[in-house]
């Protein structure tokens, strides 16, 4: 799966493709969030050999609220970007990735970084404000059957986070395990991911998540829902999802 830079629940492929994904939160309790709150990632895949993809994404997020005199406002930032490099070409069954997510959502947009981190947890990054983050990643995929896939994958991944001359970093080591149906026309995903904090004592993170895509030739309209495990996956309660993948 091409971690971080397209969702964990689409597939790599050796096409180019473009992605586009809309995630809407549904909170735990009352968070004073309009039904506009969410969070877009528009994604690429750009082979560049049959060993070498290039992958990156772009966050948007919004929040929506009411102010105290009940008018609805709204604060919208571009995230964290992502740029990074897949190795080992899709038809194998290892292959693995490394890349880069440096600062980019502007500094006062807090109220979108909320947002931002509980909605996927493989790629909260994109919403930390004043960070830039590290990414390795390996991929393993076994084959149960014509159709059945069971894909799994391990890394570490650093995030260097600014606050005015001082800073902290947090090391994450990242897992996943998924079982895959891949008909002819359609394609079904069924996963768990975490991420364990290393230096800290914070508690893990986990998300349990599963995914639809049909495919028309070029064309993969998709939905995913996603529910955070645990309370320290923040106030999200569950994420509903929709994305269409083009792929050339």
């Amino acid at each position: 799966s091409p971690a971080f830079s397209q969702s964990f629940w689409d597939v790599p492929d050796s096409r180019f493709s473009l992605r586009v994904e809309a995630l809407k939160p549904l909170f735990d309790g009352d968070t004073n969030t309009s039904f506009s709150t969410g969070v877009l990632f528009f994604s690429v895949r750009l082979p560049l050999t049959r060993s070498f993809v290039l992958v990156g994404d772009l966050p948007v997020g919004h929040r929506g609220y009411q102010d105290d005199f009940g008018v609805l406002q709204g604060q919208t930032a571009k995230g964290n970007p992502y740029l990074g490099i897949e190795v080992g070409g899709v038809g194998r069954n290892w292959w693995g990735e490394v890349g880069i997510r440096p600062t980019g959502i502007p500094e006062d947009r807090f109220l979108v970084e909320r947002v931002g981190e509980g909605v996927d947890l493989d790629r909260f990054e994109g919403f930390v404000l004043s960070s830039a983050t590290f990414v390795s990643r390996v991929d393993h995929l076994h084959r149960l059957g014509p159709r059945l896939n069971i894909r799994a994958r391990a890394g570490v991944s650093a995030v260097f986070i600014g606050y005015d001359d001082s800073g902290i970093t947090q090391l994450f080591f990242d897992y996943g395990v998924q079982g895959e149906y891949d008909a002819q026309r359609y394609r079904i995903i069924l996963g768990f991911l975490g991420r364990l904090l290393t230096n800290q004592n914070d508690p893990d993170l986990h998300q349990f998540g599963i995914s639809a895509a049909y495919k028309l030739g070029f064309f993969e309209p998709g939905a995913t829902f996603l529910v955070p495990l645990g309370p320290a996956n923040g106030f999200v309660d569950s994420v509903f999802g929709l994305s269409m993948t083009v792929r050339f």
